[in-house]
């Protein structure tokens, strides 16, 4: 039987991490069983599984264990746009001639930079919404415990404002300047061809 497709997998880590990873594991061996070609874009980390694409992998991220403002300040501006992701992974594409790229969680890591470059490549991208993200800078529509719709319709500032990511204003200034930025290059808009929805409630939210 000839050879179904390419799917080239993408997510932050390359370990059984969190329910993200789980997705972004058995989705590939499901397609590898149905004769695919298979192949996986990630960060290094030191708990990674191994790979045949690990030397494209992007240098490792764990804004958790960083210390210090400054460091943080450095990391910005490979947290909002990475360089280095699209460049890695358009050596990785030019090894791997993709069908199709299953996108799962990229954001401050790998970051959404790597959507424009799949489109230029000819690359369809289908983006699993693991979380709220795309509508929500702070990944859960809440603030303070309550429901929190603010940010919709672009109004991103205020993820700033209410201090949503761990209380630090910091921190909230930076998810919010990344969602300004892609919301102004439609990162997501122009360059994703289908979000899959986990439950009829995210469904209904994208919607």
């Amino acid at each position: 039987m000839s050879n179904p497709g390419k799917l080239l997998s993408i997510n932050n880590y390359h370990y059984r991490r969190g329910g993200a990873e789980a997705v972004y594991f058995n989705h590939a061996a499901l397609f590898s069983e149905l004769g695919w070609d298979t192949a996986f874009f990630a960060m290094h980390h030191p708990k990674n599984r191994d790979s045949a694409q690990q030397e494209f992998f992007v240098d490792e991220i764990e804004l958790g264990r960083e210390k210090g403002f400054l460091h943080k300040l450095v990391l910005a501006p490979k947290i909002v746009y990475s360089l280095e992701a699209r460049r890695k992974l358009g050596a990785l594409l030019d090894n791997f001639s993709a069908d199709i790229a299953h996108i799962h969680s990229v954001y401050h890591h790998i970051s959404p930079s790597v959507l424009s470059l799949l489109k230029q490549r000819g690359v369809p991208v289908v983006l699993t919404a693991h979380d709220l993200k795309l509508l929500c800078p702070a990944y859960t529509m809440l603030s303070n415990g309550k429901v929190c719709e603010d940010c919709l319709g672009g109004k991103t500032w205020n993820v700033t404002r209410k201090r949503c990511i761990k209380g630090s204003t910091a921190l909230s200034l930076l998810v919010g300047i990344e969602a300004f930025v892609h919301g102004l290059l439609k990162s997501y808009g122009d360059n994703v061809a289908k979000i899959i929805a986990p439950s009829q409630f995210y469904r209904d939210k994208f919607v």
